[in-house]
């Protein structure tokens, strides 16, 4: 009996160390169990990505502590409302279309987002979205998982803006597409918070004038154009007037602000650093100013920033200038080559260029070409009499109303000296060459008013028609020669179509 109870109380003892070995076994893996949730937990809540947990209805259930940090909103503002609650409304809609239709195919998506935190500024995230099926709850669920990439993306954007007003400066663009891709890449290296303007100086030193604003709205445009530099007067006009830097921090308390202080706030900003653009000879050529929305001071990258962009808008604006002025130069010297410049008139190159012209369009609409060769009658007597400088103005009076009695179509050309041509287009019948011919003699039979002296000529007109008179320009212009001395031969005032004279033409 005693060997029995001892054997009970034995196997008793025994169960009861396997009980506690089990129960302890058990503890132990509901002890790692807990530990491996903590540290995902942990390792979620603490994560360098922003997460966010929503259900199948985008009602956002959880996020972590970088979605604080990034978004700006706590989780009890969040908790509840719809994801979309970030949108900005600046991300492409097929984004979200592209989004839905990777997760219902049981896809994981990856895309940008750009979304606005709580306090208005937008931002750039790199997110990778997932659908997720829970067993237990029979539930659907979407978890994200999200970087920051805003200062990527304006980096980005700053480089593409650089590299192109690099190319449209070396393309020869026009200098207002330059400026604007300049101020485009200041601006995107903050995104939302800073504006732009570039002001040019004028030509006389007095004014400056609005060059490029592409983000600034008109009303506060319209009052920064032509503005008078001054000492004092808003940091843009004491940087041209100092060719210094100026970092005003607020505007609303400064008191160089006070006649643009009430528009620059009205338009959202609160500070402004303006740099000014400084040509090779030191000579102010302009100012760059950037605006933010906060009242505000740039670090030291920022204002390297702002001085490297105003030394990119001083080589545009001296690229600029020097190919206009060899543009000028250029239209000058062709000018030269194709106008007569006391009489701004063309001249024969030009004369022979266009003829051909109008003997080709001729051939193409059958109508027939008038060429007048006129020669002033007695002219050399008043440049004897009077000086050239008088003959030279009687030339210049002559010329304008020649031109006149033309039609618009019509060109009037200086051959020489006293003698001009006259080209007549789209000729119906004869009788149209002698009207414009007396309306010419009637404008140079009134007596000219030269500094005082009353001054009278003529003119001899001789015409050659295309076709009749000559198929070629050479031909046209030998009768019509032709004729105006046969119509000199005549008498002062006379015209004369050319005729062919003993069966041969001359």
């Amino acid at each position: 009996m005693y060997e029995i109870i001892i054997t009970i109380i034995i196997i008793l003892l025994l169960v009861s160390v396997i009980r506690n070995r089990g129960s302890k076994q058990k503890f132990k893996q509901d002890r790692e169990k807990q530990d491996f949730l903590d540290t995902i937990f942990y390792a979620t809540e603490y994560s360098p990505a922003s997460i966010i947990i929503a259900n199948e209805n985008c009602e956002i259930l959880y996020v972590n502590r970088q979605f604080v940090t990034m978004s700006g909103y706590m989780p009890d503002e969040v908790i509840g409302k719809k994801t979309n609650i970030m949108n900005s409304g600046m991300t492409n809609p097929s984004v979200y279309e592209d989004l839905w239709s990777t997760l219902d195919r049981g896809e994981i998506w990856s895309g940008e987002f750009i979304n606005r935190r709580k306090d208005g500024q937008l931002y750039w995230e790199k997110a990778n979205i997932s659908k997720i099926y829970n067993k237990v709850t029979d539930s659907t669920n979407y978890v994200g998982v999200k970087l920051d990439i805003t200062e990527r993306k304006a980096k980005e954007h700053h480089d593409n803006s650089y590299n192109r007003a690099l190319e449209l400066l070396s393309s020869g663009a026009p200098l207002k597409d330059i400026l604007d891709a300049i101020v485009f890449s200041v601006e995107e290296k903050n995104p939302g918070r800073i504006v732009c303007s570039v002001l040019l100086v004028d030509k006389e030193k007095k004014c400056l004038t609005l060059a490029s604003a592409p983000s600034l709205p008109g009303f506060y445009k319209n009052a920064i154009h032509n503005v008078k530099i001054a000492d004092g007067a808003a940091s843009f006009c004491t940087a041209a007037y100092t060719g210094k830097r100026l970092i005003d921090e607020d505007i609303s308390v400064h008191p160089d602000w006070s006649l643009y202080k009430g528009l620059a706030l009205y338009a959202g900003l609160r500070s402004c650093w303006s740099e000014p653009v400084i040509g090779q000879n030191k000579e102010i050529l302009g100012v760059l100013s950037v605006y933010h929305r906060k009242p505000y001071v740039p670090n030291e990258e920022e204002t390297f920033s702002i001085e490297k962009s105003a030394q990119l808008v001083g080589i545009a604006i001296e690229r600029y200038s020097a190919i206009d002025m060899l543009r000028r130069s250029e239209e000058h010297y062709r000018q030269l080559a194709h106008y007569d410049s006391l009489t701004s008139l063309a001249n024969g190159l030009t004369f022979a260029e266009q003829m051909e012209q109008a003997i080709l369009l001729s051939k193409q609409t059958g109508r027939r070409i008038a060429l007048m060769f006129l020669d002033l009658d007695k002219f050399k007597q008043i440049n004897d009499t009077f000086g050239h400088a008088i003959g030279d103005l009687l030339l210049k009076e002559a010329a304008a109303r020649m031109r006149s009695s033309v039609r618009d179509t019509d060109t009037v050309y200086r051959r020489s000296g006293d003698e001009f041509i006259i080209l007549l287009q789209g000729i119906k019948e004869e009788a149209n060459t002698i009207y414009v011919a007396d309306k010419i003699h009637h404008a140079m039979n009134k007596p000219f008013d030269i500094e005082g002296k009353k001054l009278e000529v003529s003119c001899s007109i001789g015409i050659a028609l295309y076709p009749e008179h000559g198929t070629d320009s050479l031909t046209l212009a030998i009768n019509a020669d032709s004729a105006m001395y046969q119509a000199k031969a005549m008498g002062r005032s006379q015209t004369q179509i050319y005729v062919v004279q003993n069966g041969h033409q001359g």
